[in-house]
């Protein structure tokens, strides 16, 4: 669930970087009554707000999906999980997520008994995994290259 949101999150181009990247991971989890009945599975968002990007929200819409509502602070999908199902009183089943789980977001999905459904930072490290790739643009979409001007104005090395 998790992944199929994740593949729908637009890639942006981050100069910073110099590549393209996914700006919000995409979480799922099933979160059940104190008791274990009644599961249902819901979507969360990691960013300054939890809201979901437009192509995430026609997803959504699509196949009818339960959401943890947007909040104003910047938080991990998974965190943001947890803290909308302690609101609610109600117990987790299962998370996972579409970015590598911090070590913060494992120990607190961990600590509610649960092991995170996809991989976790302490996971991939452990095992030495390669890292998660982020995908280089099309040739065609790069940027043109701009060497800076020289300080001097004159030939290189100033000869």
């Amino acid at each position: 669930m998790s992944s199929e949101g994740q593949a729908a999150v637009p890639w942006d181009w981050s100069p910073r970087l110099n590549m393209y990247i996914q700006r919000t991971c995409i979480g799922a989890m099933v979160m059940t009554d104190p008791d274990g009945r009644n599961p249902q599975r819901l979507l969360m968002a990691s960013g300054r707000s939890g809201e979901f990007p437009e192509a995430v929200n026609e997803l959504i819409e699509a196949r009818n999906l339960l959401t943890v509502p947007p909040d104003n602070e910047w938080l991990d999908a998974e965190m943001r999980g947890i803290r909308y199902l302690k609101k609610l009183g109600k117990r987790l089943g299962a998370m996972g997520a579409g970015f590598d789980i911090c070590y913060e977001c494992d120990d607190a999905i961990r600590a509610e008994g649960i092991v995170p459904s996809t991989l976790t930072k302490r996971q991939r490290e452990t095992n030495q995994l390669p890292t998660r790739k982020r995908q280089p643009p099309p040739p065609d979409l790069r940027p043109p290259y701009d060497p800076p001007p020289r300080p001097s104005g004159g030939p290189k090395h100033g000869r």
